[in-house]
C-alpha cells in the first residue's frame, strides 16, 4: 500500500493536520485545537485512524490505492489520505454543532472554520487528483451538494410526525445515507488520477452499505438514548417508538433486534460484493471481518442497553 501502514497513516495525518494549524489565523485556532482535542487526533496511536470501529474513510483511499499500484504516486495517495481526513474533520465540525449543540455559543467561528476545513480538504483532492479525469469535479460538486441535503432531511425526519415531520421509513432512510456519500471523493480521486473512474460506480455501492452497516450500528445503540431527547431515529419509529417508550422495547427485544443485526450483516455483504468490482476485495474482506468482530461487541452493549 505505497508504503502506508498503520503507523505511517498516523504520522501523516498528524503532520498535515499540524502544517493546517500552523496556516489557521489565531481566531481559527483555537477551535481546530478543540476539534482535534475532541476527536483525539493530532497526536494518534499507530492506527487510529484506520481501526474497524470506524467507517473506513482511510481504509478505502489506501485499498484503492493498493489496487491501482504503480498508476498513482505515492504523494497522491498521501493527499488523497489527507483529503479524506479534512472532509470528515469538516462533518465533524458540523455535526457537533447541528447534532450535539456543542459549538451553538460561537456559531460564526464554528461556520468559518468548517468552510476553512471544506477549502482544504479540496485542495488536497485537487492535488490528488492531478490532470485526471475532469468528470471527477461534476461528481465532486453533486456529492457536496447532496450531502447539504441529506443533513437537512435527516434534522427534519428526527422532529418526527408529531412534529409535522414526515415518517423516517425505508426510503427516507436511504435518502439520509447520502450524507455519507462523500466519504467516495478521495479514493474516487485516485480513480481519476488513473483513469478509471469506470469503477466508479462500485465504489459508491461499497461506500453506501458500508455506511447503511454503520448507521444501523449507532442508531441501535442510541434507540432508547435518542427515543428519550426526543429524537425520532428510523429505529425508534421503525419499531414502536410513535406509540411511547415501552412499546419501543418491547419491539426492540421481540425481533427489531435481530432484524437490525441481520440487515447490518447483510450491507456489508453487500459491500464486499461491490469491492470485488472495484478491485479491493481482498484487503476489503479484511476490514469487514475486522467490522463483523466489532458488531458482536457492540450487539452485547445494545442488548444490554434495553433489557436491563
Amino acid at each position: 500500500m505505497h508504503g502506508l501502514d498503520g503507523a505511517a497513516v498516523s504520522a501523516l495525518v498528524d503532520a498535515r493536520f499540524a502544517a493546517l494549524r500552523h496556516t489557521l489565523g489565531p481566531r481559527l485556532r483555537p477551535g481546530f485545537d478543540a476539534l482535534l482535542a475532541r476527536q483525539r487526533w493530532g497526536a494518534a496511536a499507530p492506527g487510529w485512524y484506520t481501526a474497524p470501529e470506524s467507517q473506513p474513510i482511510l481504509v478505502l483511499v489506501l485499498q484503492v490505492a493498493e489496487a491501482l499500484g504503480d498508476a498513482v504516486p505515492r504523494s497522491a495517495v498521501q493527499d488523497a489520505l489527507e483529503a479524506a481526513m479534512l472532509g470528515y474533520a469538516f462533518v465533524r465540525v458540523q455535526d457537533d454543532w447541528l447534532d450535539d449543540g456543542l459549538l451553538a455559543t460561537d456559531p460564526e467561528t464554528t461556520a468559518l472554520l468548517a468552510d476553512a476545513l471544506l477549502v482544504h480538504h479540496q485542495a488536497a483532492t485537487a492535488r490528488a487528483v492531478g490532470g485526471g479525469d475532469p468528470a471527477y469535479w461534476d461528481l465532486f460538486a453533486r456529492t457536496w451538494t447532496g450531502y447539504g441535503e441529506a443533513m437537512l432531511l435527516e434534522r427534519e425526519l428526527l422532529r418526527g410526525p408529531a412534529a409535522g415531520a414526515p415518517p423516517y421509513d425505508a426510503a427516507a432512510f436511504e435518502a439520509v445515507l447520502l450524507r455519507s456519500r462523500p466519504m467516495v471523493l478521495p479514493p474516487a480521486a485516485l480513480l481519476a488520477r488513473a483513469h478509471h473512474l469506470s469503477r466508479l460506480g462500485a465504489l459508491e455501492r461499497v461506500v453506501h452499505e458500508a455506511a447503511r452497516a454503520a448507521q444501523l450500528l449507532d442508531d441501535a445503540l442510541d434507540v432508547l438514548s435518542d427515543f428519550d431527547a426526543g429524537a425520532m431515529n428510523h429505529l425508534v419509529q421503525r419499531f414502536g417508538g410513535l406509540h411511547g417508550r415501552q412499546a419501543l422495547c418491547a419491539g426492540w427485544v421481540l425481533g427489531g433486534f435481530a432484524t437490525v443485526w441481520e440487515e447490518a450483516d447483510a450491507a456489508l455483504q453487500a459491500a464486499l460484493h461491490a469491492a470485488d468490482e472495484v478491485g479491493i476485495s481482498g484487503p476489503f474482506g479484511r476490514f469487514v471481518a475486522a467490522r463483523r468482530a466489532v458488531m458482536d461487541r457492540v450487539r452485547e452493549a445494545a442488548w444490554a442497553a434495553v433489557t436491563r
